[in-house]
């Protein structure tokens, strides 16, 4: 029987896919060994060549992409932009590399692996993970610098575990050099310290759009001047105290996300006259928030940790109330104190009340939860005015309630049972107690 060929048109959203899963026990060098048509398609097809996703492990993960690599660029085109993702999984913490795809696989694992000698309590692969981090840059770096001038997308992260000299150098020293056509610039856990002196970073980010900088601390702040999009902030590292500031100017910035704690904070310009979309994680938000003027601000995302930031948010009174109009609340501590959940129930009314204008509201459960028990405990005049209007997403059943004006008590019990939430018309320490 003659199986018929596959046209490329649907061969190459199915490379396309699997690049996005290119680990070392499953690469993309795979499609090669389907058949010959695959393999013709694959080795012509050089876009699925010029994305580098280069996850760092256990032994043998620095032998395989070093004979990798120069396969790889070899089968791009010359001038073909490069998409960069470095990862060492080694350093991270077992809290971070849950957080990551590869978590089913032992060669990801930060515990040490068997190549452990005399006293040690880790492995050799992480005393040579330095040096091969440094030869990856170089190679990407290339004779002249002229392959980083073919970025478009530069992402390293670290890990959360070590400060390392020499693989910190080896990336201030990649930032070092031109990069016209990079747009993405992704940072984590990239510690630069005294080793890092000296060298001028950021001399050619002209055409950068999107930044993210998380747990890191950097000798120079690139510039923002034409950044769209950008999350900062720390999310498991040691901020040692730094903080970012990306002031003078950020008046091209639509969306941005700060994850801030307690120790250090984001400074940004007083006016932020493009931002559409704000985004809050971590533990607080920046002192800088409540002096902050966003005249186009429309949407909102909160992500709920271990304190209340809706209840900071809506203290901030330069925010333009008249103009919000999609809010997303996510909560991701199930096992949240009683001091937060009740914290909760009186900031999600000031949050209704404040921003009337709201037509979209996206929720998790837990905070759907607390939603309808906060508008199932207003009088009937005060709900209308409120909810009218309103459009509920439940975006764990990927589901949602458009809300008229005229629901009774009755009819949120109702859609309580039938989105499995806590029974609003709990007393009030019992429905506490079930979240």
């Amino acid at each position: 029987m003659v199986v018929p060929r596959i046209p490329f048109d649907i061969l190459g959203p199915i490379f396309t896919h699997y690049v996005e899963y290119d680990i070392v026990e499953y690469p993309i060098e795979t499609l090669l060994l389907v058949c010959r048509e695959w393999k013709e398609a694959a080795l012509g097809h050089s876009a699925l060549w010029n994305q580098f996703n280069i996850y760092l492990g256990h032994y043998p993960c620095f032998n395989v992409w070093s004979s990798r690599l120069p396969l790889r660029l070899q089968r791009c085109r010359p001038n073909a932009p490069l998409y960069i993702t470095l990862r060492n999984y080694l350093n991270m913490s077992l809290w971070q590399y849950a957080n990551y795809h590869t978590q089913e696989t032992a060669i990801y694992s930060p515990r040490p692996c068997k190549r452990v000698t005399g006293l040690s309590s880790n492995c050799l692969c992480d005393a040579e993970m330095p040096a091969f981090i440094e030869r990856i840059i170089k190679f990407f770096i290339g004779p002249d610098g002229t392959r980083s001038a073919r970025w478009r997308h530069f992402e390293v992260d670290l890990g959360g575990c070590i400060d390392d000299a020499r693989s910190n150098r080896a990336i201030a020293v990649a930032l070092s050099q031109p990069t016209p056509m990079l747009e993405t610039l992704v940072l984590k856990n990239v510690r630069m310290g005294m080793e890092c002196a000296g060298l001028r970073l950021f001399p050619d980010i002209k055409s950068v759009n999107s930044i993210t900088i998380l747990d890191s601390r950097l000798t120079v702040f690139p510039n923002f001047v034409k950044v769209q999009k950008a999350t900062l902030g720390w999310e498991f590292g040691d901020t040692s105290n730094q903080g970012l500031d990306i002031r003078p100017s950020a008046a091209r910035l639509r969306y941005l996300r700060m994850s801030v704690n307690q120790m250090a904070s984001i400074i940004l310009p007083p006016i932020l006259p493009a931002l559409t979309h704000l985004h809050l994680s971590g533990d607080d938000i920046s002192p800088s928030l409540y002096e902050w003027d966003m005249p186009r601000l429309a949407a909102l995302t909160v992500d709920i940790g271990n304190n209340d930031l809706i209840d900071l948010f809506t203290d901030c009174e330069s925010l333009h109330a008249e103009k919000l109009r999609t809010v997303t609340v996510r909560w991701y501590q199930s096992q949240a104190g009683y001091w937060l959940k009740a914290r909760l129930l009186e900031s999600l009314p000031r949050l209704l009340f404040q921003f009337p204008n709201i037509d979209t509201i996206r929720m998790n459960r837990w905070i759907l939860d607390l939603l309808l028990k906060v508008i199932w405990e207003l009088p009937q005049e005060s709900r209308r005015a409120v909810t009218s209007g309103k459009r509920v997403t439940n975006m764990d059943l990927d589901c949602f309630y458009g809300f008229d004006g005229t629901e009774d008590n009755h009819s949120l019990e109702l859609l309580a049972a039938e989105w499995e939430l806590v029974p609003p018309n709990l007393p009030y320490q019992e429905f506490i107690d079930a979240l």
